[in-house]
């Protein structure tokens, strides 16, 4: 791999589907001047580190919801509350850590899941 390729870019040729991290390497190797080479690379490198950044930023939003579901689920089971399949499923797919945490609150004191969403 050229020197002037960053080994953040090399690594993120890795997370692209093949065709697509072949054709970005090529594109920065066919570049005319050394110049331009390392121009491309330098604005590549910082396109690419926002879009590592935004990835982090997304995955760990979406691990806490995973944790803040989890726990939701967890205290209504602890505490024998039945858990209709609809509301689980309604839990589940909630993404607004906001509600959850609400949820999280509210499932320590409610006597039916139902009363979880009102």
């Amino acid at each position: 791999m050229p020197k002037f390729i960053h080994q953040q870019t090399v690594d993120f040729f890795g997370l692209l589907p093949a065709v697509v991290g072949e054709r970005l390497k090529e594109l920065l190797m066919t570049a005319s001047t050394g110049y331009e080479k390392v121009i491309a690379a330098r604005y590549f490198s910082e396109w690419v580190n926002k879009g590592l950044e935004q990835g982090r930023a997304e995955g760990e939003a979406k691990g806490r919801a995973e944790g803040e579901i989890e726990a939701i689920l967890t205290v209504l089971d602890a505490r024998g509350l039945d858990i209709p399949s609809e509301a689980r499923e309604r839990i589940s797919r909630c993404s607004d850590l906001h509600l959850l945490e609400k949820w999280i609150r509210r499932a320590v004191t409610v006597t039916s899941v139902d009363e979880l969403f009102v």
